[in-house]
């Protein structure tokens, strides 16, 4: 069986080089063949040719693939790429402002209490000085008139509920509102002039007076800001708020 295995072969190889000297007109090993009258075409010599040549078996050789029309950039990218396809684009991520870190709050309003607020308002003061960014402080406190019970004892967390109510929906996501009292409530405005700062007190006083008037209490709701500037820190802007208040809140 090996014999004749190597005898095909053999005589395999003699008929592929008698093929391709047939091309030329010679026989590569001087035996008579087929010798033509004419030359014969360019393209069937082409052909023949190619049908002599021995197909390459190395199968790690990468494929070549053609790149489809295209207009844009990626036709003249490489082959790899094309294979791999584009490159993943990843999403910017944004940059969110960093909200307090969650401590106990108030367990009426459920507001920050003031160990929050005076953190915030020195990481807040920080900022300003850094980047130069406005800021603004507001102080909403409730005053009871001469016939109003005291403010001090259980009418005061009766009302811190719906205040507080009122805030929150008034406020951003970034503002920070803490119950510093029975009925005084901070709030810290970054990024925020103090012309905005007052539309900001106008709404929360509008809403306030609103519920008030609701259900009949005798009792007023006051407010005041302040704002930093160049010289000008936010525990300064907030001693200004109190004094412009004129009730001696916090």
């Amino acid at each position: 069986m090996r014999i004749a295995v190597a005898a095909i072969s053999a005589e395999g190889r003699r008929l592929r080089g008698w093929a391709c000297s047939a091309i030329v007109g010679k026989p590569r090993d001087g035996t008579s063949g087929p010798v033509s009258g004419h030359a014969p075409h360019r393209s069937s010599l082409d052909r023949q040719a190619r049908s002599c040549m021995p197909r390459s078996t190395d199968r790690t050789r990468s494929r070549r693939f053609a790149l489809p029309a295209q207009e844009d950039e990626r036709a003249s990218e490489s082959i790899e790429a094309f294979i791999s396809g584009p490159a993943l684009r990843t999403k910017a991520r944004r940059v969110r402002p960093l909200r307090p870190v969650a401590r106990a709050r108030d367990p009426l309003a459920g507001l920050h209490t003031r160990v929050d607020w005076n953190d915030a308002l020195s990481r807040e003061d920080a900022r300003v000085d850094r980047y130069g960014r406005p800021a603004s402080v507001a102080i909403v406190s409730v005053v009871g008139s001469p016939e109003a019970p005291d403010l001090d004892g259980d009418w005061g967390d009766r009302l811190a509920r719906p205040i507080a109510h009122v805030l929150r929906r008034s406020a951003r996501e970034t503002d920070v509102i803490a119950r510093t009292a029975e009925t005084d409530f901070y709030v810290l405005l970054p990024e925020t002039s103090e012309r905005e700062a007052r539309h900001f007190v106008d709404r929360v006083g509008i809403d306030c007076d609103v519920w008030l008037r609701a259900v009949g209490v005798p009792v007023e709701v006051r407010a005041a800001v302040a704002s930093a500037g160049p010289e000008v820190r936010l525990t300064e802007a907030l001693e200004r708020a109190k004094k412009a208040l004129g009730n001696g809140a916090g």
